[in-house]
């Protein structure tokens, strides 16, 4: 699983987002309304792709004022690894 955790603000009021998930081929995406000026995403992903591949994410923001504006595309790699939990 993972975490996107953005923050962004507008001077016209949001009206909603979108992320795209590419994971090897597998799109996944994420359409929400929002509203305000100011807003963070915190949006939880479970990630099913084979260990060493490359998988891209971005946001694009649409505000009431029918403008938008989207992140660059961000990669990380999957390395199928358990996670260490300590007691």
């Amino acid at each position: 699983m993972i975490q996107l955790n953005l923050t962004v603000t507008d001077n016209v009021e949001f009206d909603n987002y979108s992320i795209t998930l590419d994971q090897a081929g597998f799109i996944n995406i994420t359409n929400k309304t929002i509203s305000g000026t100011s807003y963070t995403i915190i949006e939880n992903f479970t990630i099913n792709s084979t260990q060493g591949i490359t998988n891209t994410w971005n946001v694009t923001f649409y505000d009431q004022g029918e403008g938008s504006n989207s992140t660059d595309t961000f990669t990380f790699v999957t390395r199928n690894t358990q996670p260490s939990v300590t007691t």
